[in-house]
């Protein structure tokens, strides 16, 4: 219908184990309970992976492709807020995305998305803020990506001053780890009921749920990991074929 950017949904092509398909529910929140809100409110998506479109007249005007930071697909994100590109989420367009399959994977490309972020909001966090005003008609855009996922880090610090605040009580510490895990195992559960195309069997589906907890929580070490480490690059991640043959 004329938008500028299309991106649809981000399904997992290689359900082999419960590494591969909590690692795909992430696209999950990012997709069905983000970007859906987001076309409705006629916001800016935020693009994940390689399933998007861009239309001739954008690409046209660039005259190239512009974005080679760690996360383009976030950076292309950003340039589409503070240019106020029409984006939308069709959850109808589907495309399948291979995963991590062990966890040295899994790390290695959350430590380069955490890298990704900080490199785009460099870029263009100077422009967001010159956006912020109350006659840009995009204005509810430019907020999000200002805010982006500082929520989430004041979350994470304020858990971590109650942990030093209660170090001398191993009971409250376990206590407190225990209602950690269980939030994000009921936002698990929550994907999980949202999102029923991921096509693989019961018990998978129930290890992944109590795995997806432990992965949200790794993020912690891989921002950690990517904010003092500064050569952080693409590495290659084998699937599919190249696993088979490297066993």
């Amino acid at each position: 219908q004329g938008y500028d950017i299309g991106i649809g949904f981000r399904n997992i092509k290689n359900p082999v184990n419960a590494m591969a398909v909590a690692s795909g529910m992430i696209f999950t929140a990012l997709n069905v309970l983000g970007n859906k809100m987001r076309t409705r409110r006629n916001m800016t998506c935020n693009v994940t992976g390689t399933g998007f479109y861009i239309s001739g007249r954008v690409l046209n005007q660039l005259k190239t492709y512009p974005f080679h930071t760690l996360t383009e697909d976030y950076e292309l994100s950003l340039y589409a807020c503070v240019n106020n590109l029409t984006c939308c989420y069709n959850d109808k367009a589907v495309f399948y995305d291979e995963q991590p399959t062990d966890y040295n994977q899994y790390f290695k490309q959350r430590v380069r998305w955490v890298k990704g972020y900080m490199q785009a909001r460099k870029i263009y966090y100077p422009q967001l803020v010159r956006k912020a005003r109350i006659h840009n008609p995009n204005l509810a855009s430019v907020i999000d990506q200002l805010v982006g996922v500082g929520e989430l880090v004041f979350a994470i610090i304020g858990l971590f001053l109650l942990f030093l605040h209660d170090r001398k009580s191993l009971k409250y510490i376990v206590l407190e780890a225990t209602y950690i895990y269980v939030v994000l195992f009921v936002f698990s559960e929550f994907l999980l009921l949202t999102e029923k195309r991921y096509h693989c069997p019961k018990r998978l589906l129930l290890k992944s749920l109590l795995l997806n907890p432990l992965l949200l929580l790794s993020y912690i070490p891989c921002g950690v990991k990517a904010i003092f480490k500064k050569d952080v690059k693409w590495d290659k991640i084998e699937h599919g074929e190249q696993q088979e043959k490297a066993g």
